[in-house]
Parts: structure tokens; sequence; C-alpha cells
């Protein structure tokens, strides 16, 4: 089944990528069957309210102004999928300095969506970078 959704994607894995695809789904579907097998009470509240605050610290209470940051000197390269990956700080100034107009950047289709996720991934080798949940 994952051998034909990359082909309908586009992509192509090796067998020992799919293998290790199927091995983290795996493991992720044992942990969320874990999780789930967790008897919770309709007694216990979620957790609507969030204090960032460490208990026995005093929060700062004096209000300042948000100043941002200079935005950064940034030219429209020549082959706009260069820009994406930028920092949003980049593109908002590319956007600012009307070298791009917001469509632009996001005038992709899947096609070309997918096809730069995997030269990302290609290139940074980030797919094998994943935290062991063990």
């Amino acid at each position: 089944m994952l051998a034909d959704a990359a082909r309908v994607a586009g992509v192509d894995f090796t067998e020992e990528e799919r293998r290790e695809m199927v091995a983290t789904v795996n493991k992720n579907l044992r942990n969320y069957e874990t999780t789930r097998a967790v008897a919770l009470p309709f007694t216990v509240v979620p957790p609507y309210y969030f204090n960032p605050v460490v208990p026995g610290t005093a929060a700062v209470s004096a209000r300042k102004s948000f100043r941002p940051s200079p935005a950064p000197r940034v030219s429209r390269p020549g082959n706009l999928e260069e820009v994406a990956f930028w920092p949003v700080t980049h593109l908002g100034a590319l956007i600012e300095s009307r070298q791009v107009s917001s469509r632009e950047l996001t005038a992709y289709g899947e096609a070309p969506l997918l096809a730069l996720a995997k030269a990302y991934q290609d290139a940074t080798g980030h797919h094998h970078r994943h935290p062991d949940l063990d």
C-alpha cells in the first residue's frame, strides 16, 4: 500500500525507507493505543488554563511596548523556489518591499510542493532524524 501511495504522489522510496516508515507508523500506533487505553473519567477537567510562570517566581507585570527588530534586507532570488525555507521574517520583508506578492509565495500546486519537500528531505536527511518514542 505504501509503494502505491508513493507512486501516486510521484515519490520514490527504497525498500529500506519503506520498512522504516512502516515500523515508525506501527510504533506510533502502539503509542496511540496505549494512550487511548488510559481510563479517564468524565470528572477530569481538561486543562483550559495554562500559566507559564514557574511556581515561586514573580511574573513581570510592567507593560512594555512591542518593537520588532528591523526587517532584514533581502532581495528576490531569480528562482522563487529558493525562498521555500527562508525564515518568515525574510518572507515578510520581501512582501513589504513589494518584491513579491503573497499570492506568488503561495501559488504552488501539489506536485511542486511534494517535489520541494522531497528535495529538502534528500538534502537534509531530516526524515531520518526523529526522536525515539520508547
